[in-house]
């Protein structure tokens, strides 16, 4: 209840769903129980041997639209083309 800064009504609410819990209260929480925001969501986590950054490029795409994403998809695979390319010509 301190630790949150919310009162203990409010907490309780939250734990019988009337109430829901907004995303500062989630990471408070997740850092209180020393759990991932994820262990709470029910969302699943992304692949602990994934590097951090490309985890981030997912939850980032994830918010952008259908469209968005396959133009997104598209630019990856220019990517990928012109790393292969590289080494290619290198070789």
């Amino acid at each position: 209840e301190k630790y949150l800064g919310i009162p203990r009504t409010a907490l309780s609410h939250i734990e019988s769903g009337q109430r829901g819990v907004d995303a500062l209260e989630l990471k408070k929480m997740a850092q209180l129980y020393k759990q991932p925001v994820v262990y709470f969501t029910g969302e699943s986590q992304p692949d602990a041997g994934m590097p951090e950054d490309v985890a981030h490029l997912a939850r980032a795409a994830a918010g952008l639209s259908e469209g968005d994403r396959r133009e997104l998809n598209r630019f990856a695979e220019y990517l990928r083309a012109r790393a292969a390319s590289e080494r290619s010509s290198n070789d």
